[in-house]
Parts: structure tokens; C-alpha cells; sequence
């Protein structure tokens, strides 16, 4: 008996649920757009009736595997499906598109878009989009919104910043996906908000049609007022006002860099100017045969600078970590930059200038400690990449100023010594020192050794106009070399006085040492000579080598190579 009435509850309820999903499906339909276009329609719903349009969703929710807005259907969103003839051209998003398209008729471009977008909703607070200070992500997807507000936020220094907002009728991702193809901001909703939600593959082929021209010319203009909300979150450009940015932003272009990928390489020359503004970049420099990390920049750091307005090459490697977005300009672009931004953009960029100069001034021994000239040595500073093979400085000639390395080796050669024992055949005055050709066996200079980073070489010879260089200095690499000339490092003695009394000191130590050797040199002139046994009148002329000096040889000067402790 119970068992009999159990099953009849069972079957009534069964009836009822039937009859509920019944009339359900008479009171509604589904309303993504996939499928075959957007020709199906919501029957028996009314606009305004907000109980039907719940049961809309819910219906929706249960039966499809698309994501549904898990509120009520908005007026604007249910007349897309209406019968009411013209109700559709009167429709926010099909304006846009007709407004942007040169064809009369964007009914094939309208159903193309919609084959495959959805309506998607986001409560108040929610986030559409999450940038990572690391990761950069690529567009997937591009939002119209149809209704309400979204906050346009850029992470700088590990807080999300708002910098600009997002109402109906705007596109969301669109400049992200046309500049660059990665997210840069992040998207979060100030309103309850309502998006068709376009998959980029269709969205590209709309904007890529002939005919669609005011719609990428749209998109462009929404480049510039992007990147200008960007610039006014970062810290150079702070507090330049709006329309100033504006006009500095139409000098950038947004580029993303794939990971690992090179921006530029040390040595390369400087021919654009880099801000971050999503993603990290490593900062390197090749020490010996090793790259060394030197630092990770990320949002609102910037590169490229400091060849540009010394006219120099890279100081160094800078490589996309995970992926890198950043706005460039090229040289141009740079000068005029800094046209628009005035004495405020100049002052800063030459404040990060002078900063990264001071950390290479910093390194060099002979200026440790003068940090009160820091500024008037960064002036006349410059970079020079030199290819390999290059004299530097000649021996016996004056060098054109004073070289520190900052990459690569330089070898440095004996060509010839000096000794006052006279020898014959020679053409030098007999006041004067001699020269003896260094030549070994293969008839070339002896090498005495190599310079690397931070060596240095020419400073002694700048006190004095007439002093010459020791040795010959050779680039056996692709060299980067901070350079000082002669006349500017000879203005900076007048300047620093206590940088004067530095090399004047290490001058006399190098003198004292310079004379110990030559009187060794002279001792072994006479010991040689002596071991000939011949007067000099009685030795018949030596070949004269390219100064006029006829070289003071034994075979092949292997006696003299011999006593090369002595140098």
C-alpha cells in the first residue's frame, strides 16, 4: 500500500518537473550566440519582465556548457533577439560597427562577429582581466562593453594603479591586441557589467577587411590615449600633464618582446629608447667568457638612454625574461620627447644618466672617492665601441686620451726599448735615448699581457703634453671602452685638484721605475757589446728600421729576449 502511494508521489512530482521544463521552454530560449548566427529568438519573454528573464538564465545555466551571465537578461540584451523590425539598428555595438564600416550593409560582418561571441557578466568588483609582473599573457579575447564601467589598472612597483576607465560603448583589449598582441593592463569592473565576449581570431578578420579602415584608424587613436594613461602611472613621467603626454605617447609604439628574446646586445649601437611597461627584462654583461646578471628591470624602468645622448653603443645585454611589453621610440622620437617634456623630462633623464655613469666612475681607481666631480667627469665621458684589431695608443706616441674597459681585452705590446748606450748605425742624437727594436723570434712586438674590465691605461700621459704612451694597446676583441679626451681629462686636472696630486704621485713612481729599467737596459747594451769584442766604428751598418733607428741585433735578439725579466 505504501509502496503503491510512493509511487504515485513519485510520478506526480515527475509530472509537475515535466510540466515546469515545458513551460519553460515555451517562455524561453537559449540566448548564446554560437551555432548558426544569432537568428534564434527568446519567444513569450517580455522586456522588463525580470522573473522571466531569470528563469532565461537558469534555464541557460543547466543546459549549455557556455558561460551565461548569472543575472538578469538587461533590456538592451534581449532586444538583440526581438522580432520589432529596426529594433537591432538601434543597438549600441551594431552602431559602432556601422559607423566604422564603409559598406552599407554589415549585416554578414554582424553575424560573422556573433557567430561565435557570448555575453558574459561580471558582478561589481570582479576582475575581467589580472596582469602578472612577470608573466605576459597573449589576448585570447576582445570585450565590447554593452553595459557598465570598468577601471583600466597597470601594476608599477607591485601595486595595481588605476590610470583610466571604461564605459558602455567602449572596447576592451582591442589596442593590446592590434599594438602588440599581450595583455599590458588589467581590467576589473567598477558597476555590474555586461560584455560580448569576441574570440581575437574574429575580431582580427573584421578588422583586417577593406572595409572596416575607420575602425583600425579608431583603434590607433585609442593607441595614443592608451599609452598616455600608461605614461602618467610611470615615474618619469609624472605630473607632465595630460595633454603633454598625449603628444609624448604619439612618439611610442607598444612591442612585445617573446621570452628569452634579445632586446639589444653590449656593443650594439643606440638606436632606440625602451620603457617598461609589463613582463621583466634581465640586465647583462659578458665578463670574460661569462654573462653576468647585473640587474631585473620591470614596469617603469628604462633602457637605451644613456647611448642615445652620448652617441654610443649598448653598455650592455638586456633580455626578456617571460615575456616583455615595453613603449619605443627610435632616436627621433627620443630628441623630440624630450622637446615636449621640457626641462622637467630632461632634468630626470639626465639625473638616471648621470646615476648609471657614476656606478662605471665608482669602479675606476683613479676616481674613487672624488664624488663631488662625479657630475663634471660624467660630462666628458663617453662610450666608444671599438672593433678588434684597433690601436689604441701607439708606443713612443701620445695617446688621444684616457681609456678604462668596460667589455672585451686589449692587448698590450713592446715594440722597442730605449737605452742611452750608443750603437751602431744608429741615427738618434747621442743626447737623446736609443731604440732597440722588441722584435721575437717571428719577427713581431712582444706581447706583454692583457687588459680586461676596468683596466685602465693613458692617465699618466695626460699631465703632461709631450708624456708618451709606455706600450702599444691593441683591441684583441670587439672592445666597449669609457674614453676621455686628452683636452677634457686636461680640464678636469684644473677642476680637481686632488685627482692631480693622484696621478702626479703614481707619475713619479712610474719615472723612478721607468729609469731603474733603463739603466738594466744600459747594463745589458754593454754587457752585449762587450761580448762582440769589436769597437763600434769597426761594425758595418745595421738595416734602419721604420723610425730611422738601426736595430742593435744578435741573431734574431734572442740574447736580448733572454733578459726579458728585466722589463
Amino acid at each position: 500500500m505504501q509502496q503503491a502511494a510512493g509511487t504515485e508521489m513519485r510520478k506526480a512530482h515527475e509530472g509537475e518537473q515535466e510540466q515546469k521544463k515545458q513551460r519553460r521552454n515555451q517562455e524561453t530560449h537559449t540566448w548564446h550566440l554560437s551555432g548558426d548566427g544569432m537568428a534564434k529568438q527568446l519567444h513569450l519573454l517580455q522586456v522588463g519582465d525580470i522573473e522571466a528573464q531569470s528563469r532565461a538564465v537558469n534555464s541557460c545555466r543547466e543546459e549549455s556548457d557556455f558561460d551565461y551571465w548569472s543575472g538578469n537578461l538587461p533590456p538592451e540584451t534581449l532586444s538583440f533577439f526581438s522580432d520589432s523590425e529596426n529594433r537591432l539598428e538601434r543597438q549600441q555595438f551594431y552602431k559602432v560597427l556601422q559607423e566604422c564600416c564603409s559598406k552599407d550593409d554589415i549585416t554578414p560582418y554582424f553575424d560573422r562577429l556573433f557567430r561565435k561571441s557570448h555575453f558574459v557578466f561580471f558582478e561589481e568588483g570582479e576582475t575581467i582581466h589580472r596582469t602578472s609582473s612577470t608573466l605576459v599573457g597573449a589576448v585570447q579575447f576582445v570585450y565590447f562593453i554593452i553595459e557598465g564601467e570598468v577601471v583600466r589598472a597597470l601594476e608599477v612597483a607591485g601595486e595595481e594603479t588605476p590610470i583610466g576607465g571604461l564605459k558602455s560603448g567602449d572596447w576592451l583589449g582591442v589596442v593590446e591586441l592590434s599594438s602588440c598582441g599581450t595583455w599590458v593592463c588589467g581590467y576589473s569592473c567598477e558597476t555590474s557589467c555586461i560584455l560580448l565576449k569576441i574570440p581575437e581570431k574574429e575580431f582580427e578578420q573584421i578588422i583586417q577587411d577593406d572595409a572596416f579602415v575607420g575602425l583600425r584608424e579608431s583603434i590607433s587613436q585609442q593607441a595614443h590615449e592608451v599609452i598616455q594613461q600608461i605614461l602618467s602611472s610611470l615615474p618619469l613621467f609624472l605630473d607632465l600633464g595630460r595633454a603633454t603626454l598625449f603628444e609624448i605617447a604619439k612618439q611610442f609604439d607598444l612591442v612585445h618582446f617573446k621570452r628569452r628574446e634579445v632586446l639589444f646586445q653590449e656593443g650594439d649601437e643606440a638606436e632606440e629608447f625602451f620603457v617598461i611597461v609589463s613582463g621583466a627584462g634581465n640586465i647583462t654583461k659578458v665578463v670574460g667568457d661569462d654573462e653576468m646578471l647585473i640587474f631585473t628591470s620591470r614596469c617603469g624602468e628604462y633602457f637605451g638612454e644613456l647611448g642615445l645622448l652620448k652617441d654610443q653603443p649598448q653598455g650592455a645585454t638586456v633580455r626578456s625574461l617571460h615575456g616583455l611589453v615595453c613603449v619605443i621610440t627610435d632616436k627621433k622620437g627620443f630628441q623630440r620627447m624630450l622637446e615636449i617634456g621640457g626641462s622637467v623630462l630632461q632634468d630626470r633623464i639626465s639625473k638616471h644618466v648621470g646615476k648609471q655613469m657614476n656606478r662605471f666612475i665608482k669602479q675606476i681607481d683613479i676616481f674613487k672617492g672624488l664624488n663631488s666631480h662625479y657630475e663634471a667627469i660624467s660630462d666628458v665621458m663617453i662610450f666608444k665601441q671599438v672593433p678588434a684589431g684597433v690601436v689604441l695608443a701607439k708606443q713612443g706616441d701620445s695617446p688621444e686620451g684616457f681609456f678604462s674597459v668596460v667589455s672585451g681585452t686589449v692587448s698590450r705590446f713592446l715594440e722597442f726599448v730605449e737605452t742611452r748606450e750608443s750603437m751602431v748605425g744608429s741615427t738618434a742624437p747621442t743626447e737623446g735615448p736609443r731604440r732597440i727594436a722588441a722584435n721575437c723570434e717571428v719577427d713581431l712586438p712582444i706581447e706583454l699581457g692583457e687588459l680586461g674590465e676596468r683596466d685602465t691605461f693613458g692617465e699618466l700621459s695626460m699631465l703632461y703634453r709631450h708624456a708618451k704612451s709606455p706600450v702599444t694597446y691593441v683591441t684583441r676583441t670587439v672592445c666597449v671602452m669609457l674614453f676621455v679626451p686628452r683636452s677634457a681629462f686636461q680640464d678636469l686636472l684644473l677642476v680637481c685638484p686632488e685627482l692631480k696630486r693622484r696621478l702626479t704621485a703614481a707619475f713619479k713612481v712610474a719615472s723612478k721605475r721607468d729609469q731603474e729599467q733603463m739603466a738594466r737596459i744600459d747594463a745589458v747594451v754593454r754587457a752585449l757589446r762587450n761580448m762582440w769584442g769589436v769597437e763600434e766604428e769597426a761594425k758595418p751598418e745595421k738595416p734602419r728600421d721604420a723610425r730611422g733607428n738601426a736595430p742593435y741585433q744578435l741573431e734574431d735578439f734572442s740574447e736580448f729576449l733572454a733578459m726579458q725579466e728585466l722589463l
